[in-house]
């Protein structure tokens, strides 16, 4: 091979590997994204859409290995950003389960940072909380100040 061509083919090389390491940076840097999953059916997520569980639940599965089971309300992704996502409960209740990342529901005047393995449920006198596995951050407005929960904890939060 003439040395013009080596060049060249270094050079395309190069180009190529570069490109390539470029475009993994900017998809580990983007946010998570999420399917629903209802019996053994699954949809593509939108950010936005309330969506109704039902009885039988709705799993809400992010790509980073995430997941949050609603039963007997609804749900919806209102936010996506990098590493993490926020839910909102209108009712019903939701387990979640966070491998790792900045997750966050928001269900009625309660707001909970999630790390780990909890569930979170609304009921007609408050929202309750429940940790299983590491800890959460509980925010309410019928709260004077945030509340951190650890594993084997159980908060019920009501606005008198």
């Amino acid at each position: 091979m003439p040395r013009g061509r080596s060049v060249v083919f270094v050079v395309l090389a190069l180009a190529l590997g570069f490109t390539t390491f470029v475009v993994t940076i900017l998809r580990s840097q983007s946010p998570p994204s999420f399917v629903f999953e209802r019996g053994g059916d699954r949809e593509r997520g939108r950010k936005g859409a309330w969506v109704e569980a039902g009885e039988g639940g709705l799993v809400v599965r992010f790509s980073d290995g995430a997941s949050f089971r609603a039963t007997g309300g609804n749900v919806k992704v209102t936010e996506t950003h990098l590493g993490g996502a926020t839910l909102s409960l209108a009712s019903g209740r939701l387990e979640v389960d966070v491998p790792g990342g900045s997750y966050r529901v928001d269900a009625g005047p309660l707001r909970v940072a999630v790390t780990g393995q909890i569930a979170v449920g609304l009921e007609p006198d408050g929202a309750r909380v429940a940790v299983t596995r590491g800890s959460a951050i509980a925010e309410s407005s019928c709260a004077k100040e945030p509340v951190l929960l650890a594993a084997g904890e159980t908060r019920t939060f009501r606005c008198d």
